[in-house]
């Protein structure tokens, strides 16, 4: 049976939640602030009507490449970082001590890097996976993964792999004139998967942006981000992992206001423990929960919460 146990705080902007398969919910409505709307609560079994968003246009999907976590060692270009970097294969090059990915394929990359990045640069049309394998990535004035441009990039985190990133306190001028604002930062799709662990201790920003979609399908992932930990311009999608989240801002958010399709987040399982200084999850358009256990300490407090301790429905 499913099971879902949801206690902390959830805004969406549209007023819009769909449940499914669950058995407990617990959740508010509000913002950061006490005078934010609060409305409309759905409670598992309410039915949702379709008024302001277009759920049947909703992509709620997982790729068969989201979920496959393998990658072939042998024909990938394998990427040891140091204080010299060393390259065996193609499609990337040290660039006074950034790694420069310019052609589709796999790289596999392990070791540490006290201050540079991993930078993704290809064609629209290409797709790029990069393996981490137990390695710590640390850039002082920039994000240590930057995705500039592909299709659809897919970070796998390699069986029983420990992984870092993390960022200083601010940017580069040119870096923050080009909007570059979290830790992992893409311009293009991005997709994890894998069995091991990814740490990233977010100073400037966000942990994990994504200006397009960001899809999470396994892994074990623990965020400290001064900004968002997840976030996802046209939508986050979650299958599975187990996420422990220190947010300043959002633990998870989608906020795309142009596109009724999109601004959405999809928990499908998972285990979530989320702290944040403002909203524990927020979509935009649609929060969708199939199954999985949640729990949320947010920055309102449980003044706001639709439920008391014991059970009990707080006065309005």
């Amino acid at each position: 049976m499913n099971n879902v146990a949801l206690k902390g705080r959830v805004k969406l902007k549209k007023n819009i939640i769909l449940f499914t398969s669950i058995i407990l919910v617990v959740i508010t409505f509000c913002g950061c602030n006490k005078d934010d709307e609060q409305s409309n609560v759905a409670n598992a079994g309410t039915p949702v009507t379709e008024t302001e968003v277009s759920v049947s246009e909703m992509d709620f999907e997982f790729s068969s490449r989201d979920l496959d976590n393998s990658y072939d060692s042998n024909n990938a270009t394998t990427i040891t970082l140091g204080s010299t970097i060393e390259i065996q294969g193609d499609g990337a090059e040290n660039s006074e001590g950034n790694v420069c990915i310019s052609s589709e394929g796999t790289y596999i990359i392990t070791g540490e890097l006290t201050n540079g990045q991993i930078n993704v640069k290809v064609s629209d049309t290409e797709k790029v996976q990069l393996v981490l394998n137990n390695a710590n990535i640390t850039c002082t004035d920039n994000a240590p993964i930057c995705i500039e441009e592909a299709d659809k990039v897919f970070i796998t985190l390699a069986e029983g792999s420990n992984n870092n990133i993390t960022d200083g306190t601010s940017y580069d001028g040119a870096d923050e004139a080009l909007g570059i604002d979290g830790a992992i930062y893409s311009k293009a799709d991005i997709a994890f998967n894998g069995t091991g662990t990814l740490n990233i201790n977010a100073n400037y920003a966000h942990g994990i942006i994504s200006k397009d979609d960001l899809i999470i399908a396994s892994g074990t992932y623990n965020i400290n981000a001064v900004k968002d930990a997840i976030h996802g311009k046209d939508c986050v999608k979650i299958n599975d992992g187990t996420f422990v989240i220190d947010a300043g801002v959002d633990g998870i958010q989608s906020d795309n206001e142009e596109d009724s399709t999109k601004g959405f987040v999809l928990i499908n399982n998972g285990n979530f423990d989320i702290t944040s200084g403002c909203d524990g999850i927020q979509a935009h358009t649609v929060l969708k929960i199939k199954n999985g256990i949640i729990a949320m300490n947010t920055g309102t407090g449980s003044g706001f919460s639709s439920t008391d301790s014991s059970g009990q429905p707080n006065e309005a």
